[in-house]
């Protein structure tokens, strides 16, 4: 299906989707279990620790630019 979505609707060349190939090869495996529905446990417990931020919480936060430290993308 995602597969589908970049050449028909987004007309990504096959090129640019290289970069994708992670994505299309954990999809092939199937969806994640919680099926996107997230219940704010992050939100919560910052509000219960009194954080300045959420990011203090999640345990692989995003940077204020919105990149992933971890795997630099």
């Amino acid at each position: 299906m995602q597969q589908l979505v970049f050449d028909k609707i987004l007309q990504i060349p096959k090129e640019r989707q290289e970069t994708f190939q992670h994505l299309l090869a954990a999809l092939r495996q199937g969806a994640p279990p919680h099926a996107g529905i997230a219940f704010g446990l992050d939100r919560l417990m910052s509000m219960f620790l009194g954080t300045d931020s959420i990011r203090d919480v999640i345990a692989f936060p995003k940077s204020a630019a919105g990149r992933d430290l971890m795997t630099g993308t």
